[in-house]
């Protein structure tokens, strides 16, 4: 059953349909696989059928939603899909991470950058403390963001913004294990550091491990709900 979803003047009733659809799939309100009615979701939106129609369209268009026998689900993400995705993902976010420490290294970062970082991070571990997935889920893909923002690369940018809705989905599952959430924060800060510190070769390692472990934690939760291991501060053996 949806939980009805208040509007917000301030955004238009298709922009409002389209942010409330997106943060049930990234909270796990919706579930990979779930069919998405327009009749159900405007009644919780309190919104027409038009701006959900045209929100369903934009989300599918971002890869949130697919088209099945079905009709319109919550994109389903296999374990094959899972394994290229989050291969891709850390060959990009390591990258970010390099790069960023390199202009870092060359003090062409303000230092408010890194207290912005450091505030991201406490906000997701504050999230993850309150177990609202929602936010740490936000949190985490806006402090990876910020990283790639510092790397000052457009097409970097780019690819990593391409992708950032699809490993919305996963973060769904995934911050669901309360180890995990507390982990993220002590990888972050690792990243952060080496970031700061112009150290490119740490920044770029760390992140790169971080991303594989993130996907066997979304690998072991989907695998018959096996317990996720208890990962150490660093897993230099991220394979699955």
């Amino acid at each position: 059953m949806l939980t009805k979803h208040k509007s917000s003047n301030l955004l238009s009733a298709s922009d409002h349909a389209f942010q409330s659809i997106y943060d049930m799939i990234i909270s796990g309100e919706v579930l990979p696989g779930e069919r998405l009615l327009e009749t159900e979701l405007s009644e919780a939106l309190g919104a027409s059928r038009t701006p959900v129609r045209q929100a369903l369209s934009r989300l599918a268009e971002h890869g949130l939603v697919e088209s099945s026998g079905r009709g319109l689900v919550v994109t389903v993400l296999d374990l094959s899909r899972v394994r290229d995705l989050y291969e891709f993902r850390a060959s990009l976010e390591a990258l970010a991470a390099e790069l960023a420490a390199t202009r870092s290294s060359r003090n062409e970062l303000p230092l408010v950058a890194f207290k912005e970082l450091r505030e991201i991070n406490q906000a997701v571990e504050d999230a993850a403390a309150r177990e609202d997935v929602r936010a740490v889920n936000r949190q985490n893909l806006a402090l990876h963001r910020r990283i790639a923002e510092l790397a000052d690369n457009i097409f970097l940018l780019d690819a990593i913004d391409k992708i950032c809705d699809i490993i919305a989905i996963s973060g769904a599952a995934i911050f669901t294990d309360k180890r995990w959430g507390k982990q993220v924060h002590s990888h972050h800060s690792v990243i952060i550091d080496a970031v700061e510190a112009g150290d490119a070769v740490t920044a770029r390692d760390t992140a790169r491990i971080h991303i594989l472990n993130a996907r066997r934690v979304y690998t072991e939760i989907k695998n018959n709900n096996l317990p996720v291991k208890t990962l150490s501060a660093l897993d230099d053996d991220p394979d699955i």
